[in-house]
């Protein structure tokens, strides 16, 4: 190693990263880089494929350069940028040292880097734990925003974030989940979890993309992305899901929890139950059942994820809201022959509706959502029976509007509502022992529809009973979907809108001195924060250090001080020997051959009171535990050897 690099190297406050090319102070580094590089190695190959060239890469607080250079050796051509200068001075020194690597770095702030990106100056951008700073300083919502706009202006990121249960000053700054920081881009997932030297808890790492789908060997464009299956689902499974689509694929990505905790547990089994049939679905549909190529899948504990070949066409929900020219009787034959299908399998469809149905221009029809596919013959809400949830799909068919409505399914069951010759097929559906009645019995139903006779040729009183009380249903139902969207009369003016508007006011003026205030708030924090990484604070410390000392010597005197500095001395002495179980073991059966051990388990106990405390509490507690046991045994004589019960028994005699 040349000698500007050894010194500037011996000079770092921390060797936080491997020192690249540099093997011999590996032992030195504060966390080991090979197997994140190993990872971030293969994002990188994946999106210079799909690119066709080298990658031009960001590395946000870059540290040492590790990253930055060895990315290099990969073919990039990378900019390194960290706010502490001497981290800086070591990047350039190795990237000196390595002059057929493309490779520049700078002195700065992220924040400030950001801000003054232009769209498609970078193609990757890293940023391996150091967004927990900029949260800390700034505020969970600015690094949303942040993260947002590094997303648009590259192709891809690679993050790695801190946790909140991670026992530093900036936890409790942090989210409570850190996919929160990443709501607001198209695409993330994590690819890996690490270690770090700071505590137990492992980070993930994160790929994240407005433009590239990138999953484990995936790497595709987005054309287009949803949280809701439909326009009008915008609440559906508390957006758990996100939906993905590209020129030849689909892709739906389930998370398993939220940060809000607002995906109940019953939908959390939920998502992970459909997922999971979805893909054994696929891998091996129904003979003769014609469904998309299952291309890829993958489950961990956060999240799960399938995709498949992309079928064309539209939904037949968005068809029918646009009351498009359709063909009813070809929709209700093919889908009754995919039904048929699954029957025979011992497979039925959960959630038949218009969303879950697509129509490509051919008017070819195709049954989706297979995770909705299961042996259980059910329906998944109201009215739970499959054959009563046709009957509401069939009536939906031939009224549209009724699709409209977003509380209960609409109460239109019976055959009265449709056309002929469709209601004679569903009247005789309607007549059929409800134990008896399947998807090949509706098919051939269906088949001879022409020639089933009128309703009213077996209609009874029981039937217009359920006509009048289903028409009954569906007008309060319609009452009580439009009354959210009634007009309200204001109520008249009263002595009591003049205090309420100066208490609106006053409460608008204090919500605004308290944004004024937060923002002060982090400016100061800004300062102090410029001060604490300043040169000037740091060549200062001995000197704060000295000053220190002198006013603690003054106000405790010498002996007082030599006493502190003992036991500080013990205290330490102490918590090595207690990470080394085999030191600790010798020296306490040294002391005890020696016979100082009752004098060293004073002074242990002296340092440590607490600790002393603690461990006579576990004993005593593991004791109690042991004589409630022994006295059970004793009790349950039953359980107890025949030795031991007569011994036991002569005892109490």
């Amino acid at each position: 190693m040349s000698k500007n690099v050894q010194q500037l190297v011996a000079e770092l406050p921390e060797v936080y990263q491997t020192i690249y090319g540099h093997p011999e102070w590996a032992q030195a580094a504060s966390r080991d880089c090979y197997d994140r590089i190993d990872t971030l190695g293969a994002i990188y190959d994946q999106l210079a494929a799909k690119l066709g060239r080298p990658l031009r890469v960001l590395d946000l607080g870059c540290a040492q350069g590790f990253f930055c250079l060895s990315l290099a050796e990969r073919g990039a051509t990378v900019k390194g940028v960290d706010f502490q200068e001497e981290n800086i001075a070591v990047c350039r020194a190795l990237a000196d040292e390595n002059p057929q690597l493309d490779a520049s770095f700078a002195t700065g702030r992220i924040e400030e880097v950001i801000d003054a990106l232009e769209p498609g100056q970078y193609d990757l951008a890293i940023g391996l734990s150091v967004f927990h700073h900029i949260v800390h300083l700034h505020g969970v919502a600015r690094t949303q925003r942040w993260l947002a706009r590094l997303a648009s202006c590259t192709e891809a990121m690679i993050l790695e974030l801190a946790r909140r249960g991670e026992p530093l000053y900036w936890g409790p700054s942090q989210p409570v989940d850190p996919r929160e920081l990443l709501r607001d881009c198209a695409f993330f997932h994590e690819i890996a979890r690490f270690n770090t030297h700071l505590s137990a808890i492992y980070r993930p790492l994160y790929v994240v993309s407005q433009h590239w789908l990138l999953l484990e060997g995936h790497c595709e464009v987005i054309e287009q992305w949803r949280d809701a299956p439909y326009t009008e689902a915008q609440e559906a499974h508390h957006g758990s899901r996100r939906y993905y689509f590209g020129k030849n694929y689909f892709c739906k990505v389930i998370n398993f929890n939220l940060a809000d905790g607002s995906l109940l547990e019953a939908e959390n089994q939920r998502n992970q139950d459909e997922l999971r049939r979805e893909c054994a679905f696929l891998g091996a549909p129904p003979s003769g059942f014609v469904a998309p190529a299952l291309l890829g899948h993958g489950i961990s504990d956060s999240e799960g994820w399938l995709i498949t070949e992309r079928l064309e066409g539209k939904l037949l929900r968005d068809r029918l809201l646009r009351e498009d020219g359709l063909d009813r009787a070809r929709i209700i034959g093919e889908l009754l022959e995919q039904l048929k299908l699954l029957e025979q399998a011992g497979l039925y469809h959960d959630d038949l509706r218009s969303w879950n149905v697509l129509i490509n221009r051919n008017d070819a029809v195709r049954l989706i959502d297979y995770g909705s596919i299961g042996a259980e013959k059910t329906d998944c809400v109201w009215p739970y029976d499959l054959f009563q949830s046709w009957s509401i799909f069939v009536n939906e068919l031939f009224n549209p509007p009724a699709t409209k409505l977003d509380l209960l399914r609409p109460f239109a069951l019976s055959p009265f509502n449709v056309p002929e010759p469709f209601r004679r097929w569903l009247f005789a559906a309607w007549r059929q022992p409800a134990q008896t009645l399947t998807f090949a019995k509706l098919q051939a139903l269906f088949a001879q529809r022409e020639r089933l006779p009128a309703c009213a040729e077996n209609e009874t009183g029981m039937e217009r009973w359920v006509a009048a009380m289903e028409s009954g249903l569906q007008q309060l139902q319609l009452h009580v979907h439009h009354l959210p969207g009634e007009r309200v009369a204001p109520p008249p003016s009263s002595d009591v809108d003049a205090p309420f508007a100066d208490l609106l006011r006053r409460t608008e003026r204090l919500e605004q001195q308290m944004a004024e205030q937060l923002e002060r708030q982090r400016d100061s924090d800004d300062q102090l924060a410029a001060v604490l990484r300043s040169r000037s604070w740091r060549l200062m410390a001995p000197y704060r250090y000295a000053w220190l000392q002198y006013h603690l010597l003054r106000q405790h005197g010498v002996k007082d001080r030599a006493r502190h500095a003992a036991k500080r001395a013990l205290r330490a002495g102490y918590a090595q020997i207690h990470r080394r179980p085999v030191l600790k073991s010798w020296v306490i059966n040294t002391l005890h051959k020696s016979g100082y051990y009752p004098q060293a388990r004073q002074l242990f106990q002296r340092l440590f009171p607490l600790s002393h405390s603690v461990e006579e509490g576990m004993q005593q507690a593991t004791h109690d535990a042991q004589r409630a046991r022994l006295s059970a045994q004793l009790n349950e004589m039953d359980s107890v050897p025949e030795e031991v019960r007569n011994i036991y028994q002569q005892l109490k005699k």
